[in-house]
């Protein structure tokens, strides 16, 4: 038999199986620990023969089986995909998608008792929040047609539908993939794949599944959750105990038997996209999972990518358009402000005007306050996180420039990266102190250039002292649970205004904004 192992390399390496030892025969895709030069590797079986090119003196023998179920031929068929298009090796594809738990071939004795463990902590957390659940009665015309178009070829089984659901933020396309879920999932066997783009987008995601289908197992997946937890959950969705999967693009590859429906929501978003390692993309996978195994795949946008409208336009997929708000709710106004117009600024005479000059304009400042007097939340968007992109010397113009590479480095303040403020290269990750005077002339007068979202917390925390304000962005969210925490907050209402990166723009349903700034538009 042949085994695959993580390693750069194309071919696989024949072993020898004893059945006394491991008590049955081997198939393709079980999962195996083998000694492999001087160390124990876990791999995958892709071949049994009983015949080798080699001297069967020089084999060793697999050392363990896993406890785990064969991978289905139809994950098996997509991970050879995977390799040959993505030119990696089948061991560098296949292994990765095993979560750490699975690979530590010492403690597969000690799993069934993780696995108890984990569900009765479960059974314990029944009562897990919910939120948004929108009935049938409940759905508008336009989303009622919508959902009579993605039922009328419902009824016929094992038959491939790429279908783009495309309609405006706010459109209700959440509502209209939930509801057609549900009778892809009256099967007890079925399972179904919902693919998000951001960690911080499958918290939202989870309670309203949870609220649409409260009787049914879901496992969730993603980097963010502890190993242990993505184990479990990788385990239930292998066996078919969860009937939902909820995952970033790291489920794509994951072992689903039973899979009957895939979801991509976002589907335009890059995140999508695997940068390390095997390099991927998830909703391509996605669909070509669907393609070969003959199931409707839904992909989800308010913009969508130009390759995915293309081919809704010339026909290759379908394409159900919701054009109207589902509450009712209008299309916001939008303003462009130049801040190089007098108007627009803050004369050194204003009430209230700032003591340093920010990206806040005296319109916008305006704005805010109307907002915040009517009760409503107000988010402020910069594309910067941070103090101030750059340090400079005001005598000989030097700047800082990051030693290890090409870019500058970005000045944070006391708090996010540590206890003192430092400059920090968002590029290659080197951090290091401010220099108390210029490198390079002496000068003690160093100034920091530019905005970003620490200085702008500052700003608006001096122009309303009585707002509360969050912000939102990579040093915020670095704790655990710490991006949840956050966004929970604004969706309580217990924030005034929030300042964050786009972090705060991707799919989040907010429910009370009145006012969206986005600074700096052009960068």
């Amino acid at each position: 038999m042949q085994v695959v192992v993580d390693k750069p390399l194309v071919q696989g390496f024949d072993y020898l199986w004893d059945i006394e030892k491991l008590g049955r025969f081997p198939e393709i895709g079980n999962v195996v620990e083998v000694p492999f030069a001087r160390s124990k590797e876990v791999g995958l079986i892709v071949k049994v023969s009983n015949h080798s090119e080699y001297e069967i003196e020089k084999l060793k023998y697999v050392e363990r089986l896993a406890p785990l179920p064969v991978f289905d031929p139809a994950l098996l068929r997509l991970m050879s995909f995977t390799s040959q298009y993505y030119i990696h090796a089948l061991g560098e594809t296949a292994l990765p998608v095993i979560p750490q738990m699975w690979k530590k071939a010492d403690e597969w004795e000690k799993i069934p008792k993780k696995l108890e463990s984990a569900e009765k902590k479960s059974k314990k957390n029944s009562s897990l929040a919910t939120e948004g659940l929108i009935t049938l009665d409940q759905l508008n015309s336009e989303q009622k047609i919508a959902l009579r178009q993605l039922l009328a070829e419902g009824q016929k089984e094992k038959q491939f539908r790429a279908i783009l659901l495309q309609g405006q933020t706010g459109s209700g396309k959440t509502a209209v993939f939930l509801n057609w879920l549900a009778s892809a999932l009256r099967k007890e066997s079925a399972q179904v794949l919902l693919l998000v783009p951001e960690i911080n987008l499958t918290p939202q995601l989870e309670r309203r599944v949870r609220a649409y289908f409260p009787d049914k197992k879901m496992a969730v997946l993603h980097s963010g959750i502890s190993e242990k937890k993505r184990g479990v959950a990788w385990y239930e969705a292998m066996t078919g105990k969860a009937q939902i999967i909820l995952g970033t693009r790291l489920a794509a590859l994951t072992p689903i038997p039973n899979l009957r429906v895939i979801v991509v929501d976002e589907e335009h978003d890059p995140s999508y996209k695997q940068q390390d390692g095997t390099r991927y993309s998830a909703r391509d996978l996605a669909i070509w999972r669907a393609h070969d195994q003959k199931i409707p795949i839904l992909l989800a946008s308010a913009t969508p990518s130009l390759e995915t409208w293309l081919a809704a336009q010339s026909g290759r997929y379908e394409n159900i358009r919701l054009d109207q708000r589902a509450q009712g709710a209008s299309l916001p106004s939008v303003h462009l402000i130049n801040t190089r117009e007098p108007q627009n600024q803050f004369s050194p005479g204003d009430v209230g005007a700032p003591k340093e000059k920010s990206l806040i304009t005296k319109t916008l400042a305006n704005a805010i306050s109307k907002s915040l007097a009517e009760k409503k939340q107000c988010l402020i968007l910069i594309n910067r996180r941070g103090y101030a992109p750059v340090l400079s010397c005001s005598a000989c113009n030097w700047l800082s420039k990051c030693t290890q590479c090409s870019t500058y480095t970005v000045m944070h303040k006391a708090g996010a990266l540590g206890r003192r403020s430092v400059l920090s290269c968002h590029h290659c990750g080197l951090v290091k102190s401010i220099p108390s005077f210029c490198p390079d002339c002496g000068n003690a007068d160093l100034k920091s250039l530019g905005h970003g979202t620490q200085k702008l917390e500052d700003a608006v925390e001096e122009l309303w002292p009585q707002a509360r304000v969050l912000r939102v962005d990579t040093d915020s969210s670095r704790k655990s649970k710490g991006a949840e925490a956050l966004f929970q907050k604004i969706h309580d209402g217990t924030v005034d205004i929030v300042v964050g990166t786009q972090m705060i723009a991707k799919g989040h349903d907010y429910q009370n904004i009145g006012l969206v700034a986005v600074l700096d538009a052009d960068s």
